[in-house]
């Protein structure tokens, strides 16, 4: 009498018990992370910015009124940088790069000496969309870099890392001035 079970006598079976419960497994660990970045981007919201780091005032140091700007932008340099560090140095604002269709951050550029330095300032507010979420899990962070400007108009740039991504926006202005004053 012949067998009525075609899978007698191989392990496709287990194989395929053991694949759908795996598949659970994945989908319950996709499910609990996508929870996760959700908790993340929403404690990301509740962080109290400073008021020159938010996106107005972002927008108002590149304002097309004078008065706006240079009130923008003395409020936003008295705020970063020590008091000893701007009566020895000019900082020039450059310009600002907008990162991204939602505007998720906004890297500022500034002029000092002979390097730009770039300020990249994270706008968590602005990650709203489950792609962004997803991508920028971890990376809502402050950064600093630094280019030779003899190197601004060079089609292929590499920016020098100043501070690496940090929650602490301090350091990146911190690592600027040391930068700054280790070039004399």
């Amino acid at each position: 009498m012949a067998n009525d079970i075609v899978t007698t006598g191989t392990s496709a079976e287990y194989a395929y018990d053991l694949y759908v419960s795996k598949q659970k497994e994945m989908d319950r660990i996709m499910y609990e992370c996508k929870l996760l970045i959700d908790k993340y981007h929403s404690e990301m919201c509740k962080i109290d910015l400073p008021f020159v780091f938010k996106e107005a005032s972002l927008r108002e140091l590149f304002s097309s009124d004078y008065d706006v700007r240079n009130l923008s932008r003395k409020a936003f340099l008295d705020f970063c940088f020590s008091e000893d560090f701007l009566k020895k140095n000019n900082v020039d604002f450059v310009h600002q790069i907008i990162h991204g269709y939602s505007q998720t951050a906004r890297t500022i550029e500034m002029g000092i000496g002979e390097y730009l330095y770039s300020v990249e300032i994270p706008i968590p507010k602005n990650i709203v969309d489950d792609k962004d979420k997803e991508f920028l899990m971890g990376r809502v962070k402050f950064r600093a870099d630094r280019l030779l400007k003899s190197h601004a108009n060079d089609f292929c740039k590499q920016w020098e890392a100043v501070q690496m991504p940090t929650y602490n926006w301090k350091q990146c202005f911190k690592a600027i001035e040391e930068c700054v004053c280790r070039e004399g």
